[in-house]
């Protein structure tokens, strides 16, 4: 059901506008945002209620809205609500010459793990939240947290931005992303925005419009990492947690301009009541299928007694790949099947306090 008429949106900074245009209504008019966004027109705002959804959108060229009821109320309670999570990829994709005009507001965006493109060193992984490719978007007031890409050769665990892309980046928290993998040579960039030489965003760039970024994970570029050398980018006025930042967490530091910045975190964020989303999370294998080898990566939210586990189609053990105490965090874990057959198994995650997953994989010889 479409409704067409004047409405008066309250955007993060407070004042409001009209605009003619539709308004998609998510789960009421259509059951998932990307069902709305491909029935959507330019100038359209797909408003979203508060849940989980567990899907990829892509705008598809379209300058519109997608958006919680956090921009008719203000209320940022409602960002921690509104939750895009993906279970493969990455959860939001803009590739297609979107405008400033295409916005995403007020989600919580975790979970994705990337977007697996065929680059001339080879398949590199690049934006486990969002993908930005030659396009514009405006991202602001969102929670980009635990989107987690493992493997060699990524790029961007929050947010990568690529080929000639001038996206405004405000308003946002991005932290506890991670670009994590076995290698031991200095090859994970960007943890949380990872940015070619040929971009140019805006990464708060005013008091109005700061954010928060800490806390990512990354060989170089912790933060930000900037590919190359361009024009500088203007990085000013964001809450790094270190301060002043530096190297490593902001690298290279000649290619960003962050002559100020915060002290302190802005927003809800303010008071530290930041909420803890997935606690415990399962991976899932990269790659998959596979041919003999495979990465296992995994969180724990506490210090706590740990087992993986293999096990065949029969439900049979086939290997232990940790049994122990581990700390809090983020691990990462290699299978060589060398000497097993192909087919289907199964790895299942148990912690002593009660935590149990379990996901499938594909041994393809």
């Amino acid at each position: 059901m479409f409704v067409k008429f004047i409405f008066s949106i309250i955007i993060v900074s407070f004042y409001s506008f009209e605009i003619l245009a539709n308004i998609l209504y998510v789960p009421n008019d259509y059951s998932t945002i990307q069902e709305a966004i491909d029935n959507s027109f330019t100038g359209d705002t797909v408003l979203v209620s508060t849940g989980t959804y567990i899907e990829n959108i892509d705008y598809k060229g379209k300058d519109i809205i997608v958006g919680s009821y956090y921009l008719q109320t203000g209320n940022e309670e409602i960002i921690f609500q509104t939750i895009i999570e993906s279970d493969r990829g990455s959860v939001v994709t803009f590739k297609s010459g979107e405008s400033n005009n295409a916005i995403l507001c007020g989600f919580t965006i975790t979970e994705g793990t990337g977007t697996v493109l065929s680059t001339p060193e080879g398949n590199r992984i690049f934006g486990g939240g969002i993908f930005i490719s030659k396009s514009s978007p405006t991202i602001k007031n969102n929670y980009i947290v635990n989107n987690d890409m493992i493997s060699g050769g990524n790029r961007g665990g929050g947010i990568s931005i690529k080929d000639s892309a001038n996206p405004l980046i405000y308003r946002n928290t991005i932290t506890d992303n991670d670009i994590i993998g076995i290698l031991t040579w200095v090859n994970y960039f960007g943890g949380g925005i990872w940015i070619d030489s040929k971009s140019n965003p805006i990464i708060g760039g005013s008091i109005h419009n700061s954010n928060n970024i800490y806390g990512n994970t990354a060989d170089n570029g912790r933060q930000v990492f900037r590919n190359g050398w361009g024009n500088i980018i203007n990085a000013q006025y964001n809450y790094w947690k270190k301060y002043p930042p530096s190297s490593p967490d902001i690298y290279p530091f000649n290619q960003f301009d962050i002559s100020n910045w915060l002290d302190r975190p802005v927003g809800i964020f303010e008071n530290q009541n930041i909420p803890i989303v997935n606690n415990y999370k399962l991976s899932q294998n990269y790659p998959n299928p596979f041919n003999p080898r495979t990465i296992i990566s995994y969180r724990l939210s506490v210090q706590t007694e740990v087992d993986l586990s293999i096990y065949n189609i029969l439900g049979q053990k086939a290997s232990t790949l940790v049994s122990g105490k581990q700390s809090a965090g983020k691990h990462v874990v290699e299978w060589d099947a060398s000497d097993f057959s192909s087919g289907v198994y199964f790895y299942r995650l148990s912690t002593k306090n009660g935590f149990s997953k379990t996901k499938k994989m594909v041994l393809m010889r």
